[in-house]
């Protein structure tokens, strides 16, 4: 059983980038600590857990049960603490400064950026948006490591685990001149299938 009373902050922290990077390379550079560093504590952590926790794998590190088992609860634990040390200060969008990271797709780059990216930029003029191709493969990973703040995604295709929100919902229409012959009866999905279609990509 782990004691509590002599638990290193510290190594919880190192824990959680590791099991976000799988890497010991790139939890050093996260950390700002040099790689030998990280080492020794991940064999702290290993110790502490009596289990391996990370194990060497063809493509960077793999996390043992165990370490699967953990890497949510302390994620939210460490944000949970974070956010109790360090009291919310009011945003004030005038005087920020930075670089804001989001994605989307081509269709949400028009419908949704296009028409909100002059108003945040008058509110925030010292801010930069940074706008990338969202990826649904890697937009958990891009979140969690503070990659992306922001994706505009649809909801059927969102990773679980994510805080989101409606905006909009939609709905498909068939569009086709006004004296087409096939359209002058409602269309049943068989007779729709047989007409030629125009794909956009």
């Amino acid at each position: 059983m782990i004691n509590f009373q002599g638990l290193d902050l510290n190594l919880l922290m190192t824990l959680d980038v590791l099991l976000k990077e799988r890497s010991v390379t790139r939890a050093a550079q996260r950390l700002h600590l040099s790689q030998p560093s990280v080492s020794v504590q991940l064999k702290k952590l290993r110790e502490m857990f009596g289990d391996p926790l990370l194990l060497p794998g063809p493509r960077g590190m793999t996390p043992t049960v165990l370490a699967e088992q953990l890497q949510l609860p302390l994620a939210d634990a460490l944000t949970a603490l974070q956010q109790a040390v360090q009291p919310a200060r009011e945003f004030d969008p005038a005087n920020a400064k930075g670089t804001w990271r989001l994605a989307a797709a081509d269709y949400g780059e028009a419908t949704i950026l296009r028409r909100a990216l002059p108003s945040i930029l008058r509110q925030a003029p010292q801010c930069r948006i940074a706008v990338s191709q969202v990826k649904p493969s890697t937009l958990a990973a891009s979140m969690e490591s503070g990659e992306l703040e922001l994706a505009f995604h649809t909801a059927d295709g969102a990773p679980p685990g994510l805080k989101s929100s409606t905006l909009f919902t939609e709905h498909y229409v068939l569009a086709g001149r006004q004296d087409h012959p096939q359209l002058r009866q409602p269309l049943d999905m068989d007779r729709f299938c047989r007409l030629e279609h125009v794909m956009v990509s």
